[in-house]
């Protein structure tokens, strides 16, 4: 019998190539993807911070409630959660001197990112304290949209059916629930005209959530973009 190593090594060369066209990027085709356990992970951290942001929002009232404004209720809120984001990515960094190693590296990214981030959280808070918090956390819940747009348009990412039939639930969702104000802002139902004196400021204040969801979808994008 000759040597069969040079077959051995001719038959491996279409397994490889078919381990890299596979859809899970280094895994055998039909495998499950090599990072699943990390992204069972991202949908618990999900998951808990969608639930912290309930009670979040009901402090939020209460401290409007207690006269505080926005300006201050901001002001606190974004030296706590900046001291705590600082000692989580200490802790995770390995201690501050790595932390301000990697920051020193790619500064520019995250200077950006920082600022993305200011925007979005400040307009959280002005969201719930300006707007119904229901309706504020029902428009800016629509942030996955916006992500999964960008990732299509920016990213190149490829959108499987059902994300697209849950993008358009989704958005013909938030158009029947503003159907009321897009009927008093087009002039219809009784007193058209009062209704819509009384709540064009109102419609206006809508435009924090929306743009808060946007700029939370923005910062994905760009930790996807560097990572």
């Amino acid at each position: 019998m000759g040597d069969v190593r040079p077959e051995l090594r001719r038959a491996a060369v279409p397994q490889r190539a078919e381990r890299a066209l596979s859809p899970s990027m280094g895994a055998p085709a039909g495998g499950p993807p090599p990072d699943a356990s990390k992204r069972k992970l991202g949908l618990i951290i999900a998951w808990v911070g969608m639930l912290g942001s309930t009670p979040d929002a009901m402090l939020l009232r209460f401290q409007a409630q207690a006269g505080g404004v926005p300006a201050s209720i901001s002001f606190f809120r974004f030296i706590m959660t900046a001291t705590l984001n600082f000692v989580f990515a200490a802790a995770n960094s390995g201690g501050i001197g790595p932390l301000c190693a990697g920051v020193a590296r790619s500064y520019k990214a995250i200077l950006v990112a920082a600022m993305i981030a200011m925007v979005s959280s400040q307009g959280f808070v002005y969201s719930l304290l300006l707007v119904e918090p229901a309706m504020a956390l029902l428009i800016i819940s629509l942030n996955p949209v916006w992500a999964a747009l960008l990732g299509k348009f920016v990213l190149g990412e490829e959108l499987p059916g059902k994300t697209i039939i849950t993008i358009v639930c989704a958005l013909v969702s938030m158009v029947v629930v503003m159907i009321p104000q897009l009927l008093v802002m087009l002039g219809y139902g009784g007193e058209a005209e009062e209704a819509a004196a009384d709540t064009k400021g109102s419609n206006l204040l809508l435009l924090w959530p929306l743009f808060t969801g946007m700029f939370m979808a923005l910062f994905i994008t760009l930790s996807l973009i560097h990572i």
